[in-house]
């Protein structure tokens, strides 16, 4: 996750990870980049606070998270 921030010159400011593993959430969190979970795939994830279905809920559940304007 490291080298993929750095080679797009991103900070983890202005990342989310997207994900639908356990071991997602755990790469997101090992280099504190904001976690969506997507739904459908690991039950235990299903528990996860911040889910969208599809890629299509993205801009609201951003807009929400972060006060995008």
């Amino acid at each position: 996750m490291e080298a993929i921030l750095r080679d797009a010159g991103c900070s983890t400011g202005e990342a989310v990870f997207v994900g639908d593993y356990p071991t997602d959430r755990e790469a997101a969190e090992a280099v504190g980049v904001p976690f969506i979970r997507r739904l459908g795939s690991v039950p235990e994830m299903e528990t996860f606070a911040v889910k969208i279905r599809d890629l299509t809920e993205r801009p609201a559940l951003l807009n929400g998270m972060f006060s995008i304007r």
